[in-house]
């Protein structure tokens, strides 16, 4: 054999090696289908899918109040900060069809997150397709996660509808809340109305919340007496709204201020307004 070809022959087999080497380095995680299972749980304060991935961990769709659902790889062992990882959907092999959305995700600790494209990761569920997650380091794949197509309509049908019943905020949203009124005025703005509705929601759901602290405050415009009436009218406005979405009169304590505690200064327009304000907190039993 000339020796030219003989070189480009070895060339080639090298080649070929590390590339079988490269390939068998990739280590694959997948459940076995007899023991592959979706699980479902959720409430108003939250609604998740899981699937344990055998030896890896966990693929998820979390729904949260407030929040854009989120698809989730977490990991039992693995820290994912340092890794790049991309998710797909995959029809499974007896579709004939392609892979469809591949997405990258972004990871902190040992929790890989995805929630611009998480809709689509439900919508593969509900036709019976997989998710398949590569892990790579420094562009090298290290790990493939795949879910086992069995039985997922049922938990994507689930999340869905625990998601209808999830509450308009969490609690770090309506735990204190400030609303700001026109001069002179009791009158509340849509977005004001959309939050105490958030608020009451989340008192009926929440047997933990033992008060609910209303007070009421002006800015020192006019005269003092009228300012704390107006304090005590919008406070009351706010407390009666919330009675009307069902919270104890008993949870609700009004407390008028008037303009004794000013939070900005009234020299100002922009800290008049501020001014001109009720707070709503919310306090919680220690459990």
């Amino acid at each position: 054999m000339p020796v030219v070809v003989r070189f480009a022959f070895l060339f080639y087999c090298v080649l070929q090696l590390n590339t079988s080497m490269a390939a068998q380095e990739v280590s694959h995680y997948k459940t076995p289908l007899d023991a592959a299972e979706w699980l479902f749980s959720g409430d108003a304060f939250g609604c998740k899918v899981s699937h344990r991935v055998a030896g890896f961990g966990q693929m998820q769709l979390l729904a949260l109040p407030g929040q854009p659902l989120a698809f989730r790889l977490v990991a039992d062992w693995l820290p994912l900060d340092d890794k790049r990882i991309t998710a797909r959907t995959v029809a499974p092999a007896w579709h004939d069809s392609r892979s469809g959305l591949v997405t990258s995700m972004s990871a902190q600790a040992y929790i890989a997150t995805e929630s611009q494209h998480a809709e689509q990761f439900l919508e593969a569920l509900e036709r019976g397709n997989a998710w398949q997650l590569i892990v790579f380091q420094a562009e090298i794949p290290l790990y493939q996660i795949d879910s086992s197509p069995l039985a997922t309509q049922a938990a994507a049908n689930a999340l869905r509808q625990c998601r209808r019943n999830l509450l308009p905020q969490p609690f770090s949203y309506v735990r204190q809340r400030e609303f700001r009124f026109p001069q002179g005025s009791d009158e509340l703005d849509e977005q004001a109305l959309k939050d105490i509705r958030a608020i009451g929601a989340y008192v009926l759901a929440d047997k933990g919340v033992s008060q609910v602290l209303v007070d009421g405050h002006t800015d020192s415009s006019g005269d003092h007496l009228v300012n704390l009436m107006l304090s005590k009218q919008r406070s009351d406005e706010i407390a009666a709204r919330l009675i009307e979405l069902g919270v104890s009169r008993d949870k609700i304590q009004v407390r008028s201020h008037g303009a004794r505690y000013p939070k900005a200064s009234n020299a100002t327009e922009s800290g008049r307004l501020a001014n001109r304000r009720v707070s709503v907190r919310l306090v919680k039993e220690v459990q």
